[in-house]
């Protein structure tokens, strides 16, 4: 099975270990120190003065969620690649990390391979066949 991990998951809810940057290696994540390409260092969340105060490193707890930016991304990520990052916050809130990782173990698995598939990609990296 696919090994999830809390580190990955990024301030907005995005799992970067889905992520197709992080898989190709251009990417250490999105909290996680390390190289990241220009797009994600400009990132409006990462960038966020009010993300600091917080003090969980995610969007949950701010008195602005959801701000006028992070609905946008959901709704990009949401058309595009059928991710709902507020959604993702909300089931962290609800259920915790542990058991948010539990699911998306379930839902990013390639049924083929079990390797781990890609948001961006209909198609699995590891095997060529189509998971969704």
């Amino acid at each position: 099975m696919v090994e999830m991990r809390g580190e990955l998951i990024a301030s907005c809810g995005l799992n970067c270990r889905v992520c197709e940057t992080y898989q190709v290696g251009e990417c250490t994540g999105c909290r996680p120190k390390g190289k990241k390409p220009e797009r994600c260092m400009q990132c409006y969340v990462r960038c966020c003065p009010t993300l600091e105060e917080t003090q969980t490193g995610f969007c949950l707890g701010c008195e602005l969620l959801p701000c006028r930016e992070i609905k946008y991304m959901d709704g990009t990520y949401q058309q595009d690649y059928g991710v709902s990052p507020l959604n993702n916050l909300s089931k962290i809130q609800r259920s915790g990390m542990a058991q948010f990782l539990a699911q998306e173990e379930l839902k990013w698995y390639c049924p083929h391979c079990k390797s781990v598939t890609c948001m961006q990609s209909g198609v699995c990296p590891a095997c060529g066949k189509p998971w969704r």
